[in-house]
């Protein structure tokens, strides 16, 4: 029986099909043909998906941010002048200041450096073929810009004010006292409404107030019954605009002048460019849009350095900001594949020039540009 079955068993081999025996040498390699052929298409499938994503996220993350520095700029530029935009506070040639805090006596105070042209709402630094630097100032309180007038001479030195009317003037609020080309800034540390007098005593840090031995030693003004006192409430904001180097990349800068140095608020921000639009003296209406630099064509002033009467003229600011895609396109051997930008972006029609080629491979990358024009509200409304 056992011979029988063995017997039979070896009959059936010849009919069982051939590849129950395995694969040839030819077969597997024919195999890892086709399945290397379907992986390089795969692969070539994924790099070109993988690209035009990059392009996609990359364009929206530079829209993203141009938009946001747009606004943040805009935010503040709507602020400007708020509480200090009396004409009367542009007839400063001179600005004594001082502050203490506690560790370091200052003189000018940190706000209030650069003299009339730190009480500027708006000022422009012009960059040339860099990007523009832009300063804003403005009260950071509801009582910014109240008034009164001193009713009795101030003798020199003097820790108390005679005024008219206390009302709306309130402990720790910074005042600037002004008349014929001086202006002292000053810190309140007692309101008397009875007796219609603000004292400003030295004390304690942090203090605007100097000693007396100071205010003698640098030859600091009196002022004489008539002279304007404005309160800036709990002081003044002053923010600045750059655009510089955070880390690999450029970004948008933002600075108040307690900081040591400016700040990263948006990254991959490449130009920030800024004109004034000034208007005829005596008018509310914009006829001239001009660089901040000695000259322009419709405007011959110094407008990098304007006159008090010129800053009355400024009522509005043109913005552009360029904003890059955080990824370039693919390169080879460090050349790109694809040129996405062959001349650089335009600020606005007539506008300045944006200078890329700090990067040599600037043209690697996409730009988006945003463009807008700024009313200066709190300039207008004050002088009206």
């Amino acid at each position: 029986m056992d011979d029988e079955s063995s017997m039979m068993r070896k009959s059936y081999l010849p009919f069982l099909p051939s590849h129950s025996r395995g694969f040839s040498i030819i077969e597997t390699m024919v195999g890892m043909v086709i399945a290397l052929a379907a992986t390089l298409i795969i692969f070539q499938m994924y790099s070109a998906f993988e690209g035009q994503k990059r392009t996609t996220t990359s364009g929206a993350d530079a829209t993203e941010n141009g938009m946001f520095a747009t606004l943040s700029i805009e935010r503040d530029a709507r602020m400007a002048g708020a509480g200090i935009a009396d004409s009367n506070l542009f007839s400063c040639a001179n600005i004594f200041s001082y502050f203490d805090n506690g560790t370091t006596q200052t003189s000018p105070a940190p706000n209030f450096v650069g003299g009339l042209l730190s009480l500027m709402p708006v000022r422009i630094i012009d960059g040339g073929n860099a990007p523009d630097t832009i300063t804003f100032t403005y009260g950071n309180s509801v009582r910014s810009g109240i008034s009164s007038a001193i009713s009795k001479n101030m003798p020199q030195p003097s820790a108390e004010l005679d005024v008219v009317s206390t009302a709306g003037f309130r402990l720790n609020d910074l005042v600037i006292v002004a008349q014929g080309g001086n202006c002292t800034v000053m810190q309140i540390t007692q309101v008397q409404p009875a007796a219609y007098k603000i004292q400003h005593n030295p004390g304690n840090a942090p203090s605007y107030n100097p000693a007396a031995n100071f205010q003698n030693a640098n030859s600091w003004p009196a002022y004489n019954a008539g002279a304007q006192v404005f309160s800036l409430g709990g002081g003044t904001t002053q923010r600045t605009y750059s655009v510089g180097t955070s880390g690999p990349t450029l970004a948008l800068m933002a600075q108040l002048p307690t900081d040591a140095a400016p700040v990263a608020t948006v990254g991959d921000i490449v130009s920030l460019q800024a004109q004034y639009g000034i208007a005829p003296v005596g008018s509310q209406q914009v006829n001239c849009w001009v660089n901040a630099t000695l000259g322009n064509a419709c405007d011959a002033s110094d407008w990098a350095n304007p006159t008090s009467a010129n800053i009355l003229r400024i009522k509005a600011i043109r913005i552009a900001v360029v904003a890059r895609s955080a990824l370039s396109e693919r390169q080879t051997a460090g050349v790109c594949t694809a040129t996405t930008a062959a001349n650089a972006p335009q600020s606005w029609t007539g506008g300045p020039a944006i200078d890329l080629t700090a990067n040599a491979n600037w043209q690697c990358y996409r730009y988006k540009t945003f463009q807008t024009i700024i009313p200066l509200r709190n300039v207008l409304w004050a002088n009206l």
